[in-house]
């Protein structure tokens, strides 16, 4: 079966048969089952896939995985318990699918795929079933409806990065404006100490 042994035997015979291999894949073989859905990497077939991806990334490789998002962030997800706080769920119950709402979206894509983004991962294939007959992904409840919820997370993944610096610079100035008011504060405070302490000389010189 496909696991980690077999991904590197496969870029090895290409290696030895001289073909050129840019990229590589990975299907649902990377992440944990029975589900089609899944976020959390099969550490059975992968134990250690951050040295895995880096390995294939140090051949020259870009490195993907397969999506299959209609099954929403179940409860046997590593990031779990985060999402469903995000989104305010306490039933024990899976987060589902809901493309429509940003909070969803966001917790999904910062919370969930991220961390597996950061063992490497260069790009998602997106594959069928992102939720084409659900009332959440601006389908109406119908396959032919308003909104392919495919074009949908594309377009958020390949936007993410892009996002996610405009978040931080929006979170580094709010820190800095801050600590430039705390900075603030902290001068008048002072002056003020120094005001209190000249007033309280003057009086002691007076009573001299």
């Amino acid at each position: 079966g496909v696991d980690g042994a077999w991904v590197r035997a496969l870029v090895r015979t290409f290696d030895q048969r001289r073909l050129p291999l840019d990229g590589l894949i990975l299907d649902m073989n990377w992440h944990t089952k029975p589900a089609w859905t899944g976020y959390t990497w099969d550490e059975t077939l992968f134990p250690e896939p951050a040295e895995l991806v880096g390995w294939l990334r140090r051949r020259g490789l870009a490195v993907g995985a397969n999506l299959h998002d209609a099954g929403g962030v179940g409860t046997d997800e590593a990031t779990y318990a985060r999402v469903a706080a995000a989104m305010g769920v306490s039933d024990g119950k899976g987060v589902p699918l809901s493309l429509t709402n940003k909070t969803y979206l966001f917790a999904l894509e910062d919370i969930t795929l991220a961390p597996v983004e950061a063992n490497g991962i260069d790009v998602w294939w997106i594959d069928w079933q992102q939720g084409e007959t659900s009332s959440s992904t601006g389908q109406d409840g119908l396959p032919d409806g308003k909104m392919n919820p495919t074009f949908w997370t594309a377009k958020t993944r390949a936007t993410d990065h892009k996002r996610r610096a405009v978040q931080a610079a929006e979170r580094a100035a709010r820190g800095a404006n801050g600590e430039g008011r705390a900075a603030e504060r902290q001068g008048r405070a002072a002056l003020q100490a120094d005001g209190e302490g000249r007033k309280t000389e003057t009086e002691r010189e007076g009573r001299g």
